[in-house]
């Protein structure tokens, strides 16, 4: 299972759009939850770093190699909420393909560095951002600041955060619903990290919401870049 070679995976999530993150409780629901992406037309799947319930740390990690392993390139699979350099390394060797954080750790992204691997740590400030572009970051996740005020505030606000840094690229989360996907694909962000409703589908194990929220999402992206 050779890991893909960061361009190649960045050029693959420029060109559709989104990476939905998954968060669950076995090997088996998060080979579910890709087989249900695959099938809404999305190719990415980020796998937190995060427990879920009583569940140990492990099963994330090996449902990252195991996911590689079933859906080999047809499904390209990173791991998020990576926070120190262990866990960047254990994913890596698991087989993750991209690494994101909610944060700006040097020691995650020299790991991801030295092995290649693509990684796209969080930033709050321009502080974090100018850190990150000096350690070779090649983009950067911003957090939508004040979801309930509506897309129209948080684009101002983030666009007024971007401006300071051209040359880098910038992807969104947090609150991202699929009916505002377009206007932040056309407002200039790499990707989103869409809120597909994963985590009720992982519950209820209803697997075909899942294929149909990804279905609206795509249609999203497309609609915005024909546009």
């Amino acid at each position: 299972m050779a890991v893909m070679r960061r361009l190649e995976v960045l050029e693959i999530m420029r060109a559709h759009g989104l990476v939905p993150t998954v968060n669950a409780g076995s090997v088996s629901d998060y080979l579910r939850v890709g087989e249900a992406l695959l099938e809404g037309g999305i190719p990415f799947m980020e796998i937190l770093l995060r427990p879920y319930k009583n569940t140990p740390p492990r099963v994330n990690t090996d449902a990252i190699y195991e996911a590689r392993r079933h859906f080999g390139d047809a499904l390209i699979v990173g791991a998020g909420t990576v926070q120190t350099s262990e866990r960047a390394q254990g994913a890596i060797d698991a087989g993750a393909e991209f690494l994101v954080s909610n944060l700006t750790d040097e020691g995650v992204i020299k790991i991801a560095n030295l092995c290649g691997v693509l990684v796209v740590p969080g930033a709050r400030d321009d502080s974090q951002v100018r850190i990150a572009m000096s350690l070779g970051v090649m983009m950067v996740k911003l957090f939508m600041p004040m979801p309930s005020l509506g897309i129209k505030a948080n684009l101002k606000f983030l666009s007024e955060f971007r401006g300071i840094f051209p040359r880098m690229e910038f992807i969104v989360t947090g609150g991202v619903d699929i009916d505002v996907i377009g206007a932040f694909l056309r407002a200039g962000y790499l990707f989103v990290v869409p809120s597909l409703g994963i985590s009720d589908a992982v519950k209820s194990s209803d697997w075909a919401s899942v294929t149909q929220n990804a279905k609206l999402a795509v249609c999203e992206v497309v609609e915005a870049r024909t546009q």
